[in-house]
């Protein structure tokens, strides 16, 4: 599986739980030229944005993205 958003969809994904804006937005990626953006509005919790379900009894070979901090709200 491979997912660069460049299609402008995240459609192959999960929704996760929590509360926020799933989006693919222009810009923002490590290469090509879209990326995935969300918004938490929700309180704390890593069970948040999307998430991939892999078939049972696979073991992906590499796991690799990327991560680019938005800016924080104390």
């Amino acid at each position: 599986h491979e997912e660069g958003f460049e299609d402008g969809l995240w459609g192959r994904w999960w929704q996760s739980w929590g509360v926020g804006t799933r989006q693919v937005i222009s810009g923002g990626a490590p290469s090509g030229n879209r990326s995935f953006r969300f918004d938490f509005t929700g309180p704390n919790d890593h069970f948040t944005g999307i998430h991939q379900i892999f078939q049972g009894g696979t073991q992906p070979g590499h796991i690799g993205f990327w991560i680019q901090p938005g800016p924080t709200q104390e």
